[in-house]
């Protein structure tokens, strides 16, 4: 996967993924990163598989992703299954 800055020099759009409409659409399109906002514990593995299939890089959302803690041990937990590329978060415990 190539510089995150180079990527988004290229396309500097990130989509927001509220829903499968959405999440369909995106893989389709000429953008590079999605913001999954949407999602759980279960369908995670099938919407990373499908991301590096159309060559996307994945941030989810933690606050809003069913049945991962929201902890050290759930990050670790994401890291460890491959489920992302990154985070995003409002709590700035999961940053430190």
């Amino acid at each position: 996967m190539q510089d995150l800055r180079d990527c988004f020099k290229e396309h500097p759009v990130i989509a927001s993924i509220r829903n499968d409409s959405d999440f369909k659409y995106a893989l389709n399109s000429k953008t590079t990163s999605l913001f999954i906002l949407h999602g759980d514990i279960f369908n995670l593995p099938q919407i990373m598989k499908e991301c590096k299939e159309h060559n996307k890089l994945v941030f989810l959302h933690m606050d809003l992703i069913k049945g991962i803690g929201r902890d050290r041990e759930g990050i670790i937990y994401l890291a460890k299954k491959e489920l992302c590329n990154g985070i995003v978060t409002t709590k700035s415990n999961l940053i430190n």
